[in-house]
């Protein structure tokens, strides 16, 4: 199976594309964590926040500039964040 150079350029295009959008959702998540926890919000519930609010970021971003949808928004929406959602979930056990 041989690709063409353009079809393998649009994929490393989608990749970086994939890598930035996730990057600028974890920063945000990361820098809202700290600026909670030196506010002297619990750790558990800073995660929490920042996650939450990490993840919509993140949808939202790759939503607009990686991923071309075939479902309605609403749908895909709630899907990734029940998915989200459990891991948000672990990881504030863990951090418990």
């Amino acid at each position: 199976m041989s690709d063409s150079p353009k079809s393998i350029l649009q994929l490393v295009k989608l990749k970086v594309q994939f890598g930035f959008a996730s990057l600028f959702a974890t920063g945000i998540d990361y820098t809202l964590f700290l600026l909670l926890v030196n506010l002297d919000v619990h750790a558990v519930n800073a995660h929490y926040t920042s996650a939450s609010i990490g993840m919509v970021v993140n949808f939202v971003v790759q939503n607009q500039f990686v991923f071309m949808r075939e479902r309605n928004l609403l749908p895909t929406f709630i899907l990734s964040m029940l998915v989200s959602i459990i891991g948000i979930f672990f990881g504030g056990l863990l951090m418990g």
